[in-house]
């Protein structure tokens, strides 16, 4: 992804100097952005762990960030931050607390849903504890009643076989899911009740935690989560035993003891310019000249060009014992190149340096410095602790200094500065990751268990997703995510083993699931060979795709220009259109240059394309809606092609397509709109 540095317009016709995303087939898996464990299908997540301030941040990566809204701040026993289930928590009073959490449309969940969160009642409510409302004349509502009784409300109320004594003060973990039919309650991973029920399709006005009108929770709450999917027994497992012997700490494992600084880089986290500290602390960072979002090593990361950009921030981080860690993945062999660093005048006081093979850490000119050459094009974890005489370098875990290096007077800096120096010079050339400052000297434990986070994370599988049926008929299945790609093969995980080539070089970069693919327009594409899996009819053909191109490119094609037999995703002239072709007399096809057509999606916008060919005809999907039908000319049938599949590419027709193609899919039947909806639900 490449940002027009004038205009902060973003573009992709000029990606390939983005070496970052050139990753060796042994990172691929490890660099992949992929969704945790439990997140497909997250559309608010709040963990409720910031501790100061006045929102509560929607890691979903969805933006519906709450407000809180009458709480104490700073708080008090029982209004405001307080101690969580897992984490932090927020408190609400009982009289008027609430969070407000927008009108994301998100969050307007139909048909299969789920809904998830920890609950400590600190006493009776107001009225009854209103637990997530998205609700005023319609919508849909989960909370505990006047008679304490477990409820969920979509345009009727269903009652839970479960009762929260008044007495009853302990934490507890509730969810309500269901697949669009049946709804199923869960207390403490435990079965609570069925009923017949899906959420409701409206849109209300009014989207809160811990209010209803006149009804107010009394209680803590954390860990709230809503899907726009069902969830499986064994996910909802999960979630319950998160909260295991977990109490008051990360629920992610993480090293927070002492964290000043944490810039992630990850979606949820920037903004504009801006990259959020996480730390707690405030010290958020502005991204100067224009350095790029990209692949990181634990999730998103940024790209620095090796000329002028960086990430500064002003705020002043005096301790005269700390530590400093990131991942960095070097693409130049800049001399003294500058990762991390925090400046005093026209001087520096301490940094992290990568020089042209090694690196080295420095505190008040005194160099600590690596001994193992690093390779460019590869992610390395690098840290330095000092502990107020005596400073260590560790590579990947590894102490590079036996005894540390000599006792260091400590010098205070002022700000931090990521990708420079302190006078704008010595620019890093390449990725940077999980950039880490704490106020005091880290254990190699604690490094080594830092470097362990960036560890691949393998998820469940896109075609497997509970509560659905878009496993059935699935004969082509390319995810394009790390696990589903090795070296210049992408896997079919439909179990047809219709894997295809990527050829003359499509890059790994940021899909919308996930990994997924660029293409540059000129010549690369991935190649699936023919089998008669693929010849398919009934048919469905699935992808999601982003481009700014106005010209002709296929985007999924078993079809020759001028062949008369087979079946493309394509565009034409910036139109999506697609056809379906026995023969000259028998096809789904208007004729002309462009069948079911759907415009306006050339604007470097995300969105999921689904191609359903039956009996009655063809029908275009863009992003979960009908967009345009067409019906057969001649009689119905299966086509006979041998020609194989190509992605990316209309062959014989110079149309390479340019931009982004995620999450490819073939089905030898035809998608209901439900299931259609739910192919689109999976990148919301």
């Amino acid at each position: 992804m490449i940002y027009n540095r004038t205009h902060k317009v973003k573009r992709y016709w000029g990606f390939l100097p983005l070496l970052i995303f050139l990753l060796s087939a042994s990172s691929v898996s490890a660099a992949t952005l992929q969704k945790p464990p439990n997140n497909l299908g997250l559309v608010g997540y709040w963990p409720m762990n910031e501790g100061t301030s006045t929102q509560a941040g929607d890691f979903s990566g969805r933006g519906n960030t709450g407000t809180l809204t009458n709480m104490a701040n700073p708080a008090t026993g029982t209004s405001g931050w307080g101690n969580g289930k897992l984490a932090g928590g927020l408190n609400f009073d009982g009289v008027d607390d609430s969070v407000d959490i927008g009108t994301g449309s998100s969050l307007n969940v139909s048909g299969a849903g789920a809904v998830s969160l920890w609950f400590k009642q600190n006493g009776a409510p107001v009225g009854y504890h209103a637990l997530v409302n998205k609700f005023n004349t319609n919508g849909y509502q989960l909370y505990i009643t006047y008679n304490s009784l477990f409820s969920f409300w979509s345009g009727s109320t269903i009652n839970s076989t479960y009762t929260l004594s008044s007495s009853d003060l302990s934490w507890h973990h509730y969810v309500v899911t269901t697949n669009g039919t049946t709804l199923t309650f869960y207390v403490d991973g435990i079965q609570k009740g069925t009923g017949n029920m899906g959420f409701g399709s409206s849109v209300p006005t009014v989207h809160a935690l811990g209010v209803f009108g006149s009804n107010k929770t009394n209680g803590v709450m954390d860990d709230v989560r809503i899907y726009n999917r069902a969830l499986s027994v064994a996910e909802i497992a999960n979630l319950y035993q998160s909260g295991s012997a977990k109490l008051n700490t990360s629920q992610n494992n993480k090293v927070t003891n002492g964290l000043v600084g944490l810039w992630y880089f990850d979606g949820a986290d920037m903004s504009g310019t801006t990259a959020y500290d996480r730390s707690g602390s405030g010290n958020n960072g502005t991204l100067t000249n224009g350095p790029l979002r990209a692949i990181g090593k634990v999730g998103q990361g940024l790209s620095f060009d090796g000329s002028n950009d960086y990430v500064n921030s002003a705020n002043n981080f005096d301790s005269s014992v700390f530590s400093v860690c990131a991942w960095i993945y070097p693409t130049a062999s800049n001399t003294l190149a500058r990762v991390i660093t925090t400046p005093s005048g026209n001087t520096t006081k301490w940094s992290i340096i990568f020089n042209t093979s090694k690196v080295s850490f420095d505190v008040n000119s005194g160099t600590a410095p690596g001994t193992s050459a690093l390779a460019l094009n590869n992610w390395y974890h690098v840290c330095g602790t000092y502990d107020g005489a005596n400073k260590l370098l560790y590579l990947n875990s590894i102490n590079q200094i036996a005894s540390g290096a000599g006792s260091i007077a400590y010098d205070a800096g002022t700000g931090i500065r990521i990708g420079a120096r302190h006078n704008t010079s010595r620019f890093f050339a390449g990725g940077i990751d999980d950039v880490r400052i704490y106020n005091r000297a880290l254990t190699q434990a604690e490094i080594t268990q830092l470097y362990n986070m960036g560890g691949s994370k393998i998820n469940a599988p896109q075609n497997n997703i509970p509560g659905s049926t878009l496993q059935s008929g699935l004969v082509g299945l390319w995810s394009f995510n790390g696990p589903d790609m090795s070296g210049t093969t992408a896997y079919d995980r439909s179990t047809s083993g219709n894997n295809g080539t990527l050829t003359n070089g499509p890059l790994r970069a940021i899909g919308k699931v996930g990994q997924g693919l660029y293409f540059d327009g000129t010549d690369d594409y991935v190649a699936v060979p023919h089998s008669a899996t693929l010849n398919s009819y009934p048919l469905t053909v699935s992808a999601w795709f982003k481009t700014s191109m106005t010209g002709n490119a296929g985007i999924v094609n078993k079809y020759v220009s001028s062949s008369a037999n087979g079946y493309q995703l394509y565009f034409n002239n910036g139109t999506l259109c697609a056809w379906y072709i026995r023969d000259g007399g028998n096809h789904v096809w208007n004729g002309g240059n462009c069948s079911l057509g759907a415009g306006g999606l050339n604007n470097n916008t995300w969105h999921n394309a689904v191609f359903v060919v039956d009996s009655s005809g063809g029908a275009m999907y863009v992003d979960g809606t009908l967009r345009a039908t067409q019906v057969w000319s001649g009689s119905p049938g299966v086509i006979t092609t041998t020609q194989g599949i190509s992605i990316g590419y209309y062959p014989n027709s110079a149309g390479n397509f340019r931009g982004f193609i995620d999450d490819v899919r073939i089905y030898n039947r035809a998608l209901t709109q439900v299931e259609v909806t739910q192919l689109y639900n999976i990148g919301r």
